[in-house]
């Protein structure tokens, strides 16, 4: 057992290493490209090449350095990008006044070294400066190509997961819809261009969809207008970035303690699953509303079973097993806070139908109170589709009205904090008070001493140790801040379905009061999921020949050269939180994230990075290279050098502006990643 723990823990740590040698190699040869771009220019206009190096040397440190003929070559201790110094070219901005008189040196060419920076001509020097974005430019086109060429793995752009009273909530976005054009995107991916359309998005004139949806002939064309929540540091429309199969994960196919890990026989990795009652199975969203329809009794789940999990031979081909799965009670802490009001209503929902909306308040159904909101939409999905008499108060008075529900039995979650509740059958997402209505006969609420009227503050969600996720960390909670746009009462309750045994809940009360809770389950209550955990739903997409690399490539390159301006224009218009700006180690995090997923995908990062690198080096600001092209352009126009009275201050201007960007991202950086740590 030793050994073979031995084994796993060196295995893990090669596998590590692997992955940190191959991010360290992808960054460093973006930076090497960029500055082979200026030294390979620079030989050919025959300028003398003193230093090449990936890394800064600053006070003399260096991983290493060598020569070879006249330039010195090596890796400096900084790792913040590179440099190329040419003969008579400075950046420091206390040198600019040595190398400006230079430049103005009378008399014979040859006072001036011919094999200066200085003493070349205008184009030469902008040939030169210029290199390094081209260069950056180019690899961010051969690599592109060379990624399609192998392959890439994306995201299908298939919901899944929406926020309740979102904006793609309420434009009428339902789970199982699939994006086929995005943002003028066609057949977009979530992990890539749904994700930085929507975080660039214009949120006045918001974004054009064209949907598929399972049922419909024609496919569907919505406007959807993001909103950016307080404390968010970029928009969103309230679409989960996850696409599920109906094939269960190969780590892990279910959640322990659920009741998928009690099912008969039990399920194993990679099943597939294909009916659900003998129903057929094509997608996610039939899985869901089959599960949910049924969520209150056992379910005959038909998996095709691949491999070693068949029966027989693992050459033999998959055999179809039935399996039992039994119903999964709500999680629940015993409190019962107040039905708030409506936040929003979805595009011809049943409750729109009948004249409801945002701000009423519902009262009772049947004759019967609101009761507990959590269980709400379970106790009206029995109802439907038939009609139900809906009491609700509107300003103070109270009214009734008949409501025909619909039969949507697809289950919608509240994924995030600050989500309301939906009641599908309604079409409506409504809010929870922190006001306590009621404590449960025999709940941990109940033993610990809460009382109705007392009104929840905050609290803390103590996640109980799963296996794979021993490094969960507590998540705070707000039940009553007016800075919020709601309550995080349903994700909490959304975070106890999916729990591992041992989670704890900390509520505190605006009285003072603090409770810590155990959840227990309810025995008229269900969790549809029960506990079932799936694949990524992937789709590849791999050129077929050279000519569609060199289309998919140049298409990815212009849509990565593009994206950076749009990012620096919506960071100016205050649209993005310069808090989305990440640093060194933010990127390397990233890499190593694209590295995990697979080698295509890195590379599809790389060339990311390197447009990133190309677009931030054209700013006119000193010392990057725009702001030399800035000072080359006009002495050009003027036929002289820019006079040192606008030097000296455009140079230092942009060394200031540029080393404290540096500083704040990698603040940034320390505080996100070096305070996780120290924070356990």
């Amino acid at each position: 057992m030793g050994m073979c723990l031995m084994a796993l823990s060196l295995a893990e740590v090669w596998q590590w290493a692997v992955l940190i040698l191959e991010v360290a190699l992808g960054l460093g040869m973006v930076i090497f490209v960029h500055e082979l771009g200026h030294f390979a220019v620079a030989k050919w206009c025959g300028v003398k090449c003193e230093k090449f190096y990936l890394g800064f040397d600053f006070f003399g440190l260096r991983l290493c350095r060598f020569r070879w003929g006249e330039t010195e070559y090596g890796i400096g201790i900084f790792p913040l990008g590179g440099y190329v110094k040419m003969l008579g070219q400075d950046d420091n901005p206390a040198r600019v006044h040595e190398e400006h008189e230079r430049s103005l040196l009378e008399g014979s060419p040859t006072e001036i070294d011919p094999r200066s920076y200085l003493a070349k001509s205008v184009p030469q020097r902008m040939a030169i400066i210029s290199a390094g974005v081209i260069m950056n430019a180019i690899f961010c086109f051969v690599v592109s190509c060379v990624a399609y060429g192998l392959g890439v793995d994306y995201v299908r752009a298939v919901i899944c997961d929406l926020v309740p009273g979102d904006p793609a909530w309420k434009a009428g976005v339902q789970i199982g819809d699939e994006f086929l054009v995005f943002d003028g995107i066609v057949e977009p991916r979530f992990d890539m261009d749904v994700r930085a359309r929507i975080a660039l998005a214009d949120m006045d004139h918001g974004v054009d969809v064209v949907i598929r949806r399972t049922g419909e002939a024609e496919p569907l064309h919505l406007n959807i207008k993001p909103h950016r929540l307080p404390k968010n540091d970029h928009p969103t429309i309230g679409i989960t970035l996850v696409s599920f199969s109906t094939r269960l994960a190969a780590s892990r196919p279910y959640l322990e303690a659920s009741a998928a890990a009690a099912s008969q026989p039990a399920l194993v990795p990679q099943d597939e699953i294909v009916a659900v009652d003998g129903r057929p199975v094509a997608s996610y969203r039939d899985l869901n509303v089959l599960l949910t329809e049924r969520r209150d009794r056992p379910v005959r789940l038909t998996v095709r079973r691949h491999g070693d999990g068949a029966q027989g031979s693992s050459l033999a081909g998959p055999t179809e097993v039935v399996v039992t799965v039994p119903p999964q009670r709500f999680r629940h802490l015993g409190v019962v806070l107040a039905a708030g009001p409506i936040v929003a209503l979805r595009p011809d929902s049943p409750a729109g139908r009948a004249g409801l909306r945002a701000g009423d308040r519902l009262v009772a159904y049947n004759g019967e109170p609101v009761g507990d909101p959590l269980t709400l939409a379970e106790r009206l999905q029995r109802l439907a589709p038939g009609q139900i008499m809906l009491e609700f108060e509107r300003k103070g008075k109270k009214q009734r009205v008949a409501v025909q529900l619909a039969a949507n039995y697809v289950f919608e979650d509240s994924p995030r904090p600050g989500s309301p509740l939906s009641i599908p059958v309604l079409g409506i997402a409504l809010a929870v008070e922190p006001r306590v209505k009621a404590v449960l006969p025999g709940s941990p609420a109940q033993r610990a001493g809460m009382k109705p009227g007392q009104v929840l503050a905050s609290g803390k969600f103590f996640p109980g140790r799963h296996e794979q996720l021993a490094h969960d960390k507590p998540i705070d909670m707000v039940f009553a801040d007016q800075e919020r746009t709601g309550s995080d009462w349903p994700w909490l309750h959304s975070l106890l379905q999916t729990s591992a045994p041992g989670t704890r809940v900390l509520l505190q009360t605006a009285d003072g009061g603090s409770y810590e809770l155990e959840p227990h389950e309810l025995r008229d209550a269900h969790y549809p999921l029960r506990g079932l955990v799936f694949e990524m739903l992937l789709a590849e997409r791999k050129a077929n020949n050279v000519a569609e690399a060199l289309m998919l490539g140049a298409r990815q390159a212009t849509e990565s050269l593009t994206q950076v301006p749009r990012t620096i224009w919506r960071l100016a218009t205050g649209q993005v939180s310069m808090n989305a700006l990440g640093g060194p180690v933010a990127i390397a995090a990233a890499g190593g994230a694209a590295a995990q997923v697979g080698f295509s995908y890195f590379l599809l990062f790389l060339a990311m990075l390197s447009a990133t690198l190309a677009v931030l080096n054209l700013l006119p600001i000193a010392p990057l290279d725009g702001g030399h092209l800035v000072l080359l352009a006009v002495e050009w126009v003027r036929r002289k050098p820019v006079g040192e009275k606008v030097l000296l201050p455009y140079v230092w201007a942009g060394v200031i502006f540029v080393a404290a960007l540096m500083l704040f991202v990698i603040g940034k950086d320390l505080m996100k990643y070096l305070g996780g740590w120290l924070g356990g």
